[in-house]
């Protein structure tokens, strides 16, 4: 019996891991292990797989299937049958005991053929989420701001999902972020300082009065747009840490509630959604692409691989500041459009830095 790691990539839709497995028992694989994972394409489920015949056989079993799978196998030990989290745990505690082992530590944890310190700098998937597909097998991953640890793997491009592994597995080594007051504030310019903090159940009020002062076209999610006022639910919703985490932007003195970013989980693994409520003034200064970086890094600090924003399919400037920002713009129905964020390789937002005091 040989053991396989296969990767497909798969529609996001009801009755397709049904049909997978039907692929790999054609095959007469047993699957012995699964993970639903990201990249810049979609949804890919990784299975490993034994079976008694090759890896030509196991990938056109899959191929042959009606749903019009893209897959590729690669040859699998025995010991990637270990329980993924146990072995992510004591990869972290093994370099947290020996620093200098990190880059070997990462090709452990990503099945990695190639493993070595670099500079942040260079392009990898983790960038921006627009390399090309040759460039898929190289993964730089930030050790701070001035080393870096560059993977190579050979046949099997890295997923914005490992990304977010490597990236997690770094944070739990590096010293914690210091916090200060000072570091809560955004600033735009010389005399301009704004205050972002996460809402709570006193500004209620200042939000549905945001929501009624914002133009149609300052609401990136059309949920917010359709509505003439939020409903007692919804706000609670955006107070709820349990589904997600909301931003505020408001004047210096906090008086006045400029715009929310609204970062939430979805039932999609490793996937979250942020929406934002903007007054159109303060969206041309850059508030609004300040909170989304901002949002980003939260969803970092999840674990998360992706976030995904829905914008109208008129509003260019938005569609341009993402497009900035590493975000990839799919179409959707009805006059929408969908941005994808890759969350690792997003640069920290310089002027609000504590996020730990708003998790």
């Amino acid at each position: 019996m040989s053991l396989w790691r296969l990767r497909v990539h798969v529609e996001d839709r009801p009755g397709q891991l049904a049909r997978l497995s039907e692929a790999v028992a054609a095959a007469e694989g047993n699957i012995l292990g699964m993970s639903v994972q990201v990249d810049a394409d979609g949804v890919v489920d990784e299975i490993l797989v034994s079976t008694p015949h090759g890896q030509e056989e196991l990938v056109d079993a899959v191929r042959a299937a009606p749903d019009d799978w893209s897959a590729v196998a690669v040859s699998a030990g025995l010991g990637e049958l270990v329980d993924e989290p146990t072995r992510a745990l004591l990869l972290a505690a093994r370099v947290r005991s020996a620093p200098a082992t990190l880059p070997d530590v990462l090709a452990e944890l990503l099945h990695a053929d190639e493993a070595s310190w670099t500079q942040p700098d260079e392009v990898s998937v983790s960038a921006a989420g627009a390399a090309k597909e040759a460039d898929r097998t190289v993964l730089v991953v930030p050790v701070g701001h001035l080393r870096a640890v560059r993977l190579r793997r050979l046949g099997l491009p890295f997923t914005f999902t490992e990304a977010a592994r490597a990236d997690a597995l770094v944070r739990s080594i590096l010293p914690p972020t210091t916090s200060s007051l000072s570091e809560r504030q955004l600033k735009l310019n010389r005399s301009t300082n704004l205050v972002v903090r996460q809402v709570d159940v006193t500004d209620l009020a200042e939000v549905q009065e945001l929501h009624q002062r914002c133009a149609a076209d300052g609401r990136t999610l059309p949920g917010f747009a359709a509505l003439e006022r939020l409903s007692p639910r919804l706000l609670e919703v955006l107070c709820d840490r349990s589904r997600g985490t909301s931003l505020a932007v408001w004047s210096a003195d906090e008086s006045v509630l400029i715009g929310l970013a609204h970062l939430m989980y979805t039932s999609d693994s490793g996937i979250g959604e942020v929406a934002v409520m903007m007054e159109e003034r303060w969206r041309r200064l850059g508030v609004a692409t300040r909170l989304v970086q901002l949002a980003l890094e939260i969803a970092r600090s999840w674990g998360l691989a992706e976030v995904r924003m829905t914008v109208a399919a008129d509003d260019r400037e938005t569609q341009r500041a993402a497009a900035r920002m590493g975000g990839t713009v799919t179409e959707l129905p009805d006059l929408a459009l969908e941005v994808r964020f890759p969350v690792t390789g997003t640069a920290d937002t310089p002027s609000v830095t504590d996020l730990r005091q708003m998790v």
